[in-house]
Order: structure tokens, then C-alpha cells, then sequence
């Protein structure tokens, strides 16, 4: 059964979601996961159920194929615009 899930590529939004979530959050979690640092905006996307909001970073010339979580973000760092409502299997 396929699921409705709002997702938010927009470089401008992401941008500033990365301003709110800030650099020491951003590196921590990289930390966690053992990833390196993310480098470039268009590989950064939001994706936001009815629940929850999460962060994701495809990492360009890597083994991972999928966007990989990175944080749960918070209902007041959404971004209001840039927003597309996809099927998710």
C-alpha cells in the first residue's frame, strides 16, 4: 500500500532549514552514522509524513544507491514552500 509523503528538494529551503538545524547538529549526526560531512545542496531533501519530518543527504560516489537519513527535524524548521506530494511504496 502506497503512502503520501511531502517531499521538499528546494536549494533555497534547504538552505535555510540548514541555518536553523545548524552546523554542530548537522555534524553530530554525520558523527553517529560515520558519514562524512555533506558537501552539495541538490543532494539534500526533506521528507515529511503526517508524523514525523526527517532530513536526508544522497552521497554522490558512494556505495549507498538511497538518500540517507541524517536527522528528525522539528515542526518549526519546516520550510513553508517548495513542498510536492509524492506516492511512496
Amino acid at each position: 500500500m502506497s503512502k503520501i509523503v511531502f517531499e521538499n528538494t528546494d536549494k533555497s529551503q534547504i538552505e535555510k532549514l540548514l541555518l536553523k538545524i545548524g552546523k554542530v547538529r548537522l555534524e553530530k549526526a554525520c558523527e553517529m552514522k560515520n558519514l562524512p560531512m555533506p558537501k552539495k545542496l541538490e543532494f539534500f531533501k526533506i521528507e515529511c509524513n503526517c508524523r514525523k519530518a526527517k532530513l536526508y543527504y544522497k552521497f554522490p560516489n558512494s556505495q549507498f544507491e538511497k538518500h540517507i537519513f541524517l536527522v528528525n527535524l522539528h515542526n518549526e524548521e519546516l520550510p513553508d514552500q517548495g513542498w510536492i506530494m509524492k506516492l511512496k511504496r
